[in-house]
């Protein structure tokens, strides 16, 4: 759902009030692949994603399934933690993180845009965080990005 091998087990269900207009989703975040290797915690296998609203919706004359995040969640957040002008890169020995996060969990939004002025037809965005508590845990997400 989110193409990525990270995001499995969907379990959909749709809106009692609005039984053509809403659906929603939540997935399991682990991957048979590596779940066998991470650090296990009595019953903590894996994690349930944010519940998301999905939806159809015609991009370039072909059907895309899109999800977003149900409003609400910005309720239970702390204040956001702004950076920009951070060049994002994938090599791990140059990676780093904004220097005050603590333990706990984190919500990644991020704006893309290009200097040169050019809009990409869809763009990926992956996340790997090794927790910063006594308790390593690692997630990652990829969220498909339509411009």
């Amino acid at each position: 759902m989110d193409g990525g091998p990270d995001f499995c087990a969907t379990v959909s269900w749709d809106n009692p009030n609005d039984r053509y207009g809403s659906r929603y989703a939540i997935g399991w975040m682990n991957n048979w692949e590596y779940a066998g290797s991470l650090p296990y915690y009595g019953d903590f296998a894996g994690q349930g994603s944010m519940v998301r609203e999905v939806k159809l919706k015609t991009i370039n004359g072909s059907s895309t399934l899109i999800s977003n995040p149900i409003e609400g969640y910005e309720n239970i957040v702390a204040p956001p933690n702004s950076v920009s002008g951070q060049t994002i890169t994938t090599d791990p020995a140059s990676a780093s993180l904004p220097n005050d996060l603590v333990g706990g969990a984190y919500m990644i939004g991020a704006m893309i845009s290009k200097d040169d002025g050019t809009t990409a037809s869809k763009s990926t965005f992956a996340s790997k965080l090794t927790s910063l508590s006594a308790r390593p845990s690692v997630t990652t997400s990829r969220i498909p990005m339509h411009f």
